[in-house]
């Protein structure tokens, strides 16, 4: 399935004019929320304004989800996706780091324990470079073929976390592609609970639905959810930063 051209530069520019009204009436419309994010950013007042990791999930040995249809392999379409939001990001004058490059992993050797080696490694990576904001790239599989659209998890206890997430499935939401509106979860994912900053989890759809394991395959979709995924992102760190 492709998106035209027109029709997505005509969905990123509605995702700049809704999404920062949307977000602001859903915080203003709650002040204690609000004293509470502008608290998270001045705790984070020492960072690199525009600084952002971008995990793409899996790799190496730990492929993740499998499609149904075509067995396409999560690993690959997250970091395919976390490109195109790295290149949304750098290109509106963010500093990007990613936590893997390329299709390995970042456990070292395949030894017991290699998983958690890799997740202790993001972590690693995340507190160091002191970030913006955390988001983290999946592909979601389900028991019932017929769910389909992305959902964005958030770090329990977290207001910066819950906010950023409710930002980005805001704007996913708002794709032209989703079928359904879909409400940010919380998560006790080891990625969200070990992060110090604000992370969130994009799970981009499910490899268990045929018809979207094609779209999650196709470079153009990809991009207009990395578009999406950079305009809830975004909205988030600039309201925080006013």
């Amino acid at each position: 399935m492709h998106t035209p051209r027109r029709k997505r530069i005509k969905y990123v520019m509605r995702i700049k004019k809704i999404i920062v009204p949307i977000l602001a009436a859903v915080i203003l419309s709650v002040p204690f929320l609000a004293a509470t994010v502008k608290k998270i950013s001045a705790a984070n007042s020492l960072t690199v304004f525009k600084r952002v990791v971008i995990d793409a999930g899996h790799g190496g040995a730990d492929g993740g989800a499998v499609g149904v249809k075509t067995g396409a392999i999560e690993a690959e379409i997250n970091l395919a996706i976390a490109k195109f939001l790295k290149a949304e990001f750098e290109n509106n004058g963010y500093t990007v780091i990613m936590t893997r490059v390329d299709n390995n992993g970042l456990y070292g050797d395949e030894s017991d324990g290699f998983k958690l080696r890799d997740l202790k490694k993001r972590v690693e990576i995340i507190n160091s470079a002191k970030p913006e904001a955390v988001i983290s790239v999946h592909i979601n599989k389900y028991s019932l073929s017929s769910r389909r659209g992305a959902q964005v998890f958030f770090k329990p206890g977290s207001k910066g976390s819950e906010f950023l997430a409710r930002s980005v499935q805001n704007s996913l939401n708002l794709m032209p592609t989703a079928k359904r509106t879909y409400r940010e979860l919380s998560g006790d994912y080891y990625i969200l609970r070990e992060s110090n900053y604000p992370a969130i989890i994009a799970e981009c759809g499910f490899l268990s639905n045929p018809d979207e394991e094609v779209m999650l395959q196709d470079e153009t979709y990809q991009k207009a959810l990395a578009a999406a995924i950079y305009g809830g992102a975004n909205a988030y760190i600039e309201y925080v930063n006013a």
